[in-house]
């Protein structure tokens, strides 16, 4: 924004940013694009998988450009031509995960995801059937799951290892499982690094797996 003022805008027309936080929820961000929509942006970037497929259709009628900066795969290619990803395959995340799990050779695997969020449900997919029978999977609501009747009932199949797929509220789940004595080596993703998921997790988080995009150097 601040070079294309220093160039008098774009062909003539001034820049302006426009920014709604969504928190990676698909329901808040149908709310920003409305917002947005709203106060005239012709272009918005979107990174919450959810909300991408949540807004596509009202975007292509609004005429609305939509990039996704953070995910992509053929669903997302999938979707009007005015919605766009520059990113890396949203299910490579998933493939890694279930990989070091194999090279580990630490099943079964036990994998509870947040079942209202999209991303993660398409990651527990891709983990699921990579690893052909050697994991199970359970969905939960994260902001109001009690971790400890899943977990409890964890005990009994003694897993190798927990995925725990989710924001925040999944560090709790971390730190009940130890706290249960389940040993089986946590796998996670970027997730983790929330401040608010470390605080819940404590000293339970040491030692997970995580899996993370990086890009390249230049």
């Amino acid at each position: 924004v601040e070079k294309t003022k220093k160039k008098r805008g774009v062909q003539g027309s001034r820049v302006k940013l426009l920014t709604e936080d969504d928190q990676y929820d698909t329901g808040k961000a149908v709310s920003a694009y409305q917002k947005l929509a709203a106060e005239g942006a012709a272009a918005i970037l979107a990174s919450t998988y959810g909300g991408v497929f949540a807004t596509a259709q009202r975007a292509h009628k609004d005429n609305v450009i939509v990039i996704n900066p953070l995910d992509c795969n053929n669903d997302i290619a999938a979707l009007a031509e005015n919605t766009f990803c520059i990113a890396t395959e949203s299910e490579s995340i998933g493939r890694v995960l279930a990989a070091e799990i194999k090279r580990r050779t630490q099943l079964p695997a036990l994998i509870i995801y947040d079942e209202k969020n999209p991303f993660m449900e398409l990651v527990q997919k891709v983990i699921l059937a990579e690893l052909r029978g050697g994991a199970s999977s359970q969905g939960v609501d994260q902001n109001s799951a009690d971790f400890k009747p899943l977990l409890t009932r964890a005990q009994k199949q003694q897993p190798a290892a927990l995925v725990f797929l989710g924001h925040d509220p999944m560090g709790r789940g971390m730190r009940e499982a130890r706290m249960l004595g389940l040993e089986a080596r946590f796998y996670t993703v970027g997730t983790i690094t929330s401040p608010g998921f470390q605080e819940l997790a404590g000293p339970a988080a040491d030692g997970a797996l995580v899996a993370f995009w990086e890009a390249p150097r230049g």
